[in-house]
C-alpha cells in the first residue's frame, strides 16, 4: 500500500534531493541515524527500491541494496540549507506520529527512515515524480491565465523528473566554481569523466557571461 500524496513529504524529498544531488533511492532510504547533525554530515551508504525480489507469487515489496558503488559510499556535508530541511522534516514526522498514532507503522526493517509516509510507510519514488506531474501542471496553468491577462505568450514550464534535480545540483556547483573533482565525490561517481559528461549542463545565462568576458583578437 502507498501512501497517499503529501505535499509537505514531496517537497522535502524534492528539496533535499537538489540541495544534496542525492539519487532519489539514496534520498527515500535514508534514515535518521545517517544524518549528525552535530558533525553537519550525512552518510550515503544504501538506496531503497520497489520490485519484486524473487518469485511472482510474492509481488513486489520494498528492499534495501548497498550504495550503487564503491564510491557511492560517501559522506556528505550537511550545509546550512540541507540542516533546515531536515529539522522541519523531524517536526513534521513527529507531528504526524501523533496524528496518526493508531495507524503508524513501526516497519522492523524500515525504522528510523528520514522521509516516510504519513502513516510510517516508506515513500515509493513514482509517488514522488507523479508529485511533480501535479505541481508542474499547476504551474502552466497558473501561467497560462496569466499570459492571457497579460496578452502574451505563456512560458510553459517543461517537467522534469527527480534525476533532473542531479543535473540541476551539478550545474549549480559548477557556476559556483566547485572543483570537479569535489563534484564527483559528492555525487558519488566512480570516474571524472562520467561526472563532466553527464552533468555539466551549464545554464544559457552563464554561457553568455563567459563569452562575454572573452576577448580572442586581445
Amino acid at each position: 500500500m502507498f501512501c497517499l500524496r503529501s505535499s509537505y513529504i514531496h517537497i522535502n524529498v524534492l528539496k533535499f534531493a537538489v540541495t544534496t544531488g542525492c539519487r532519489i533511492g539514496e534520498v527515500l532510504g535514508l534514515k535518521w541515524e545517517d544524518c549528525d547533525f552535530e558533525k553537519r554530515k550525512i552518510r550515503i551508504n544504501k538506496t531503497i527500491h520497489y520490485s519484486k525480489v524473487s518469485s511472482p507469487v510474492e509481488g513486489s515489496k520494498f528492499f534495501y541494496t548497498t550504495a550503487k558503488t564503491i564510491s557511492s559510499n560517501r559522506v556528505i556535508p550537511m550545509t546550512d540549507e540541507v540542516y533546515e530541511i531536515l529539522q522541519n522534516q523531524k517536526i513534521k514526522q513527529t507531528e504526524q506520529k501523533m496524528w496518526k498514532r493508531s495507524i503508524w507503522k513501526q516497519h522492523k526493517e524500515f525504522q528510523n527512515l528520514v522521509f516516510t509516509c504519513s502513516d510510517g510507510s516508506p515513500v515509493y519514488y513514482y509517488n514522488v515524480n507523479s508529485a511533480i506531474k501535479d505541481y508542474v501542471a499547476k504551474i502552466n496553468v497558473i501561467e497560462i491565465e496569466l499570459a492571457k491577462e497579460e496578452k502574451r505568450e505563456p512560458k510553459i514550464f517543461e517537467l522534469f523528473t527527480c534525476h533532473t534535480l542531479r543535473h540541476t545540483y551539478a550545474t549549480r556547483c559548477y557556476e559556483n566554481g566547485v572543483d570537479q573533482q569535489v563534484v564527483q565525490k559528492l555525487l558519488g561517481h566512480s570516474t571524472l569523466a562520467m561526472t563532466t559528461d553527464l552533468y555539466t549542463h551549464v545554464s544559457e545565462e552563464k554561457k553568455k557571461e563567459e563569452v562575454a568576458e572573452l576577448k580572442i583578437l586581445a
